[in-house]
C-alpha cells in the first residue's frame, strides 16, 4: 500500500502551525493588485495573512491556470520559507542580481518584495527556530 506523503507533510505542517500558534488565512481575490509583477498575468490571486500572537503579515499568492485547487497552508509555508532563505542567503540586492536575474527593474522589484517579506516572516514567527522548523517540514514538498 502506497503512503500519501503529501497528506503526511500537510498533517505535520498543520500540527506544527497549531503547536506554534501560527494562523494562516487564504482568501481568493478577484484580481491581482495593480503593482503585481508581469509574471502573475493569467494566474489566480489570493490574499494570505499569516499571524502569530499579535504579529501578522499579508502577502499575495498566485497559482497557475493548471492548478484547480485552492492553496493549502503547506503550499504557503513552502513558498514563504523558500523566499525567506533566498533573501537571507543573498543579503543584498547586488548579490541577488548576480545570483538570479542580472540587473533590471524586475530584479529590483523582486528583491524589494523578498526583502520586505523576509523581514516580516522573521518578525511574525518571532525567532529563527520557528523559521527553521517550518522550512525543514516543507523542504521536500
Amino acid at each position: 500500500m502506497a503512503i500519501d506523503t503529501t497528506t503526511d507533510i500537510e498533517t505535520s505542517v498543520n500540527d506544527t502551525l497549531e503547536r506554534l500558534g501560527i494562523r494562516i488565512t487564504i482568501t481568493p481575490i478577484s484580481a491581482a493588485p495593480g503593482d503585481a509583477p508581469d509574471w502573475t498575468n493569467g494566474m489566480t490571486p489570493y490574499l494570505v495573512t499569516i499571524g502569530r500572537n499579535r504579529r501578522r503579515m499579508t502577502i499575495h499568492y498566485y497559482t497557475g491556470s493548471a492548478i484547480t485547487n485552492d492553496p493549502t497552508a503547506t503550499d504557503i509555508i513552502s513558498v514563504v520559507s523558500s523566499d525567506y532563505y533566498i533573501y537571507r542567503d543573498c543579503e543584498t540586492l547586488e548579490s541577488f542580481a548576480n545570483e538570479y536575474h542580472g540587473w533590471s527593474a524586475t530584479t529590483y522589484k523582486t528583491w524589494k518584495l523578498l526583502e520586505r517579506q523576509g523581514r516580516n516572516w522573521l518578525r511574525v514567527l518571532g525567532d529563527d527556530d520557528a523559521v527553521k522548523e517550518l522550512a525543514r517540514l516543507v523542504e521536500d514538498y
